[in-house]
C-alpha cells in the first residue's frame, strides 16, 4: 500500500504507491459526475462500471486519510481481479461487444448500400432535448419501448405521404444535453447527384410539418441543427467521388456509435439506430 520515497535529506519517507494513489485521486473524480455517481441512468462498459465500484468502495477510506491494512488492501485488489474472470462478467462483456458490433454492422451495411445506388448524400438535422431530466429513476423500459414504434410510424407518414423523394435514409442518435436531459438527434440524409446540387431540401414545408408532429409527440421543441454533428463535422455534404469521402464517412461513424463503446444512455442498447432506409441491407 505504501512505497518508500527518498527525502530532500536523503531519509526514507512513507508514500501512497502509484495504484493506491490512482484510487485516492479518482475517488472525487467518481463521486462528483453525474456519469458515474449514479444520478444518470447511463451505463459504462462493464469493466469501467467495475473498477468504479471498487473505487467508491475503496475510496472513502483512501480519500479520507483512514489507514488501510496492507493485506486488506491486497484482499480487495484480488476480489476486483477475481470479478473480471466470473462467468456474469465475460457474459456482461460479450453482450456490449455483440450490441456494438451489431451497431456498426448496421452503420457500414446502410453506407455500403447508399453508395452504391447513389453518388451522394447532404444531412440535415433535428435535435430534440426533452423535458425531463433522465435520473437513475427514470421508468425501467427500453429505449426501444420509449416511443419507438411512433417515431418510426410518424417519419414513415412523412416520407409516404409528403411527397418527399429525396430522403434516402433517416438515422437516429440518443444523446445527453449538459445538464443531464435526453435528447433526441435525427439525422436525414438527402440524395445528392451533382456537388452543386441546391442545398437544403425541396419540401420545407414538409420539414415544417414533420417539425411540429415531432414537437407534439415528444411535448418538446425540436430544433434544427446549423452546425453538422453539433460542429464535430466541417462539411455535410458526402459525395463517393470525393477523395475525403471514406474519411467523412469514418467521422460521421465516430458521432453515431464511437461513443457507445464506453458509454450508452439508459440502458445497454445502441443509442444509434436507422429509422429509414429507402434501400434493403443484407
Amino acid at each position: 500500500m505504501f512505497a518508500k520515497q527518498n527525502s530532500q535529506n536523503s531519509n526514507q519517507a512513507l508514500s501512497l504507491s502509484k495504484p493506491v494513489e490512482l484510487i485516492r485521486s479518482a475517488y472525487p473524480l467518481v463521486t462528483g459526475s453525474p456519469v458515474t455517481n449514479g444520478m444518470l441512468s447511463v451505463r459504462l462498459k462493464p469493466e469501467n462500471e467495475l473498477f468504479i465500484q471498487f473505487i467508491k468502495h475503496m475510496g472513502p477510506m483512501l480519500n479520507g486519510g483512514i489507514y488501510c491494512h496492507d493485506q486488506y488492501f491486497s484482499n480487495q485488489i484480488t476480489g476486483y481481479q477475481y470479478m473480471l474472470n466470473t462467468r456474469q462478467f465475460s457474459e456482461d462483456l460479450t453482450a456490449w461487444n455483440t450490441e456494438q458490433s451489431r451497431a456498426e454492422e448496421l452503420f457500414d451495411s446502410t453506407m455500403k448500400v447508399l453508395f452504391r445506388d447513389y453518388a451522394g448524400f447532404e444531412t440535415h438535422e433535428l435535435y430534440l432535448p426533452m423535458l425531463f431530466t433522465l435520473s437513475a429513476n427514470t421508468p425501467m423500459y427500453s429505449k426501444q419501448q420509449y416511443l419507438d414504434q411512433q417515431k418510426k410510424e410518424m417519419i414513415a407518414i412523412f416520407l409516404n405521404e409528403g411527397g418527399n423523394n429525396e430522403i434516402i435514409a433517416v438515422f437516429s442518435k440518443w444523446e445527453l444535453t449538459p445538464q443531464g436531459q435526453l435528447a433526441l438527434r435525427l439525422v436525414f440524409l438527402l440524395e445528392r447527384q451533382f456537388i452543386d446540387d441546391p442545398v437544403g431540401s425541396s419540401d420545407e414545408n414538409a420539414f415544417i410539418a414533420l417539425r411540429g408532429n415531432l414537437e407534439g409527440l415528444f411535448n418538446c421543441k425540436a430544433y434544427p441543427v446549423s452546425m453538422p454533428l453539433n460542429g464535430f463535422m466541417q462539411t455535410n455534404h458526402f459525395f463517393k467521388s470525393d477523395p475525403r469521402c471514406k474519411d467523412l464517412i469514418k467521422l460521421l461513424k465516430t458521432y453515431l456509435i464511437g461513443s457507445d463503446a464506453v458509454l450508452r444512455i439508459w440502458d445497454t442498447q445502441s443509442n444509434f439506430d436507422v429509422l429509414y432506409s429507402k434501400f434493403k441491407t443484407n
